[in-house]
């Protein structure tokens, strides 16, 4: 009788090993996502991906320029950011830095309506190739920004953000 008593006694331990076990392991896994929620509210101030920045610069390394290189095929934007970064002239002997900054300019004066009166208070657009700038388009950026990023070949990146109000 002993030994039977002792048998059930064990068998009670073991399953009161694996229900604790079990509710260990619920509360851990519970206190891994409320620790993640909380992790990801409180980068809220940094930027956030918006697919309206995304969207257009994808529409933006597509837009034909005014550069050429052999006087009739135009560069697009991403090709001439090649141009830039190399210090090649476009084929009217023109800098294409210049042609870059003022395409640039161009384009986000027209895609953009900056002001009080619109949503969108500030942007900031700058070119990067590696750790070195190209070129930087800069606004005030308010606290709720917005934006995106597009890398393309040989270490060039391309970051937009936007300034909610």
């Amino acid at each position: 009788m002993p030994l039977a008593t002792t048998m059930k006694n064990r068998k009670k331990a073991q399953e009161e090993i694996v229900g604790f076990v079990l509710i260990i392991l619920v509360v851990s896994i519970a206190l891994f996502i409320l620790i993640s929620l909380f992790l990801r509210q409180s980068n809220s101030s940094d930027k956030v991906e918006s697919a309206d920045a995304s969207q257009f610069l994808d529409t933006l390394i597509e837009y034909t320029t005014e550069c050429t290189t052999n006087g009739y095929s135009y560069l697009e934007l991403d090709e001439l950011i090649e141009k830039c970064r190399t210090n090649t002239l476009c084929f009217n002997n023109e800098n294409s830095c210049g042609v870059l900054k003022r395409t640039l300019d161009d384009i986000m004066e027209k895609s953009w309506q900056v002001g009080k009166e619109s949503k969108i208070t500030g942007y900031k657009l700058i070119v990067n190739y590696g750790s070195s700038e190209i070129i930087s388009f800069n606004g005030p950026l308010g606290p709720t920004i917005r934006g995106a990023e597009k890398s393309l070949p040989n270490k060039i990146l391309i970051s937009l953000e936007l300034s909610l109000d």
